[in-house]
């Protein structure tokens, strides 16, 4: 089993599962906690390749400058969920 060292390998591992048990539907991703980081990062590879997401859950969340230390792009893409950030 191969593993990640970092959060875009971990959800790129998931994407590739995800891609070959359901190759052509528009998917609903959520994640709770660290995990709403992964689906985030997950949804984001997943529309690179063309798929769809249908809807991004985040459960027990981080707030959005700790998300920022974890993925340098997250600011970048926040708009793809009409999400809007107030902090610094």
């Amino acid at each position: 089993m191969q593993q990640a060292t970092d959060l875009p390998q971990l959800a790129g591992l998931y994407g590739a599962a995800l891609r070959q048990h359901l190759p052509n539907s528009p998917c609903i991703i959520g994640g709770v906690g660290l995990g709403t980081m992964v689906a985030y990062e997950l949804s984001n590879q997943l529309q690179q390749l063309g798929h769809q997401t249908k809807l991004l859950i985040a459960f027990e969340s981080f707030p959005i400058s700790q998300a920022r230390l974890a993925l340098p792009a997250f600011d970048e893409n926040l708009c793809k969920y009409g999400v809007r950030s107030t902090s610094s």
